[in-house]
């Protein structure tokens, strides 16, 4: 299990680094990036640590599911056989290929068409308007005091939720000037979503 997951490990780094999600750095303090080159072009990068941490984990999640099984009274099922085994397999990897391609094209910068002249000129963006939302979306909302002498309102306006505010904030503000959330602020977001 654990030689299984090990070698599946590199695999999957390498398809992050195919797609320029993460690369290691030369200098560290964990030594240089391992990479396998075919024709001059590097096709696999990864770290010496890295089929040590996904055998770990293969064998973790490995052992777990027939243990859980036993625990809570399932008993044991039969095992899955090898073409759900290499199907599953398959689909760990694509998504983990897919997650690169996704982070990758949301880095890329699209370019802005051209336009032919039109009849009707339309307006171009208020650059103060997109700079104050900005800064909204920085700035974290107040909270209310209550007035001491309350009025009547027709209809309260619902409120942002601030967990949802401050985690979008922050990931925007670690984006830095890629302008974009990475693979790793997405998550975020959605878990401090889920969490309000």
């Amino acid at each position: 299990m654990w030689v299984a997951a090990a070698l599946l490990g590199p695999v999957c780094d390498g398809r992050h680094s195919a797609h320029d999600v993460l690369h290691y750095a030369s200098d560290s303090i964990a030594g240089p990036p391992l990479l396998l080159q075919m024709g001059g072009q590097v096709v696999l990068e990864t770290c010496w640590w890295v089929p040590v941490a996904f055998g770990g984990a293969g064998v973790v999640l490995g052992a777990a599911h027939p243990a859980l099984d036993r625990w809570w009274g399932g008993g044991a099922r039969p095992p899955p056989g090898w073409p759900s085994v290499l199907l599953s397999i398959g689909c760990f990897v694509s998504c983990y290929d897919l997650s690169g391609a996704l982070a990758q094209a949301a880095a890329t910068p699209t370019p802005t068409p051209t336009r032919s002249p039109s009849p009707s000129p339309s307006p171009s963006p208020n650059p103060k308007l997109s700079g104050a939302l900005a800064q909204a979306a920085a700035t974290p909302t107040p909270t209310p005091t209550p007035s001491p002498s309350p009025s009547p309102s027709p209809s309260p306006s619902p409120s942002p939720n601030p967990k949802l505010s401050g985690a979008l904030a922050q990931a925007a503000a670690e984006s830095g000037a890629e302008g974009h959330l990475g693979s790793v602020d997405l998550p975020l977001v959605v878990c401090a979503a889920a969490a309000s």
